[in-house]
């Protein structure tokens, strides 16, 4: 049976009254396992990333690449094609430095 499943049970048959303690420490331990996972998401594929692709890229280029794979959700929300098409519509401008 796991925490969940035992934290359900311990709900419907109203025993939380009987032991608060148990209820706050399997709420507490089901909330560890989201707040730490996304932490070790990023460094898990930060790490993938970096063996790829250490020896053909600079870091600029790695810290972007990284960035990327991170956010893959977000990307895949954006639609590549209007951020194309606004960087395409801007005129070329030339800077001094």
């Amino acid at each position: 049976m796991s925490v969940n499943e035992m934290l359900i049970k311990q709900i419907n048959t109203k025993m939380v009254t009987s032991f608060p303690n148990v209820n706050i420490a399997f709420r507490i331990y089901l909330s560890i396992f989201g707040t730490s996972c996304e932490g070790e998401r990023s460094f898990s594929i930060q790490k993938r990333v970096k063996n790829w692709q250490r020896s053909t890229i600079g870091q600029d280029k790695l810290s972007s690449l990284s960035v990327l794979a991170i956010e893959h959700e977000f990307h895949q929300e954006i639609d590549t094609e209007k951020v194309i098409e606004s960087f395409a519509n801007k005129k070329y401008r030339k800077k001094v430095l």
